[in-house]
């Protein structure tokens, strides 16, 4: 459970970087594997390391919502 919220966390901070070139994704086209985002929505890999650091500064309740 935690590796899946670090990769979503990785995968939403590198979406986020890159959202300004990444087209749209509508909900319904995401795909799931057990529980976790099946593939990048912005076209980039995660990084579950920096996924870690980011939910874990304390700076949020980040884990609430992800």
């Amino acid at each position: 459970m935690k590796l899946q919220v670090a990769i979503v966390a990785a995968t939403a901070t590198i979406g986020l970087a890159a959202a300004s070139t990444a087209g749209e994704v509508a909900p319904m086209d995401v795909m799931y594997e057990d529980g976790s985002v099946a593939t990048s929505l912005s076209g980039a890999p995660g990084n579950p390391d920096a996924g870690a650091d980011i939910m874990n500064k304390g700076a949020g309740n980040c884990i609430a919502c992800h």
